[in-house]
């Protein structure tokens, strides 16, 4: 039915989205000039991916919330 479909699509959606962060954060926890432009802001490696999944988890979650999901009505 449309909510199994629904629910399949969000779900890859999601898992995407886990994709997308942990290769950013693997890459940024690598690149020794991004983790002194954060040292700087006071983000230590120890503390990055906590910082940065926040981060990322609140752009990610600004972009879903304003990309229309594909066979989700809105306002439904």
């Amino acid at each position: 039915n449309l909510g199994n479909v629904a629910n399949a699509y969000q779900t890859s959606v999601s898992d995407t989205q886990e994709g997308v962060s942990n290769t950013l954060l693997s890459q940024l926890q690598n690149d020794s000039s991004i983790q002194q432009a954060l040292a700087n802001l006071g983000i230590s490696e120890a503390s990055a991916p906590t910082a940065l999944g926040s981060i990322f988890g609140d752009v990610l979650g600004f972009a879903s919330a304003f990309i229309p999901q594909k066979g989700v009505k809105e306002n439904a």
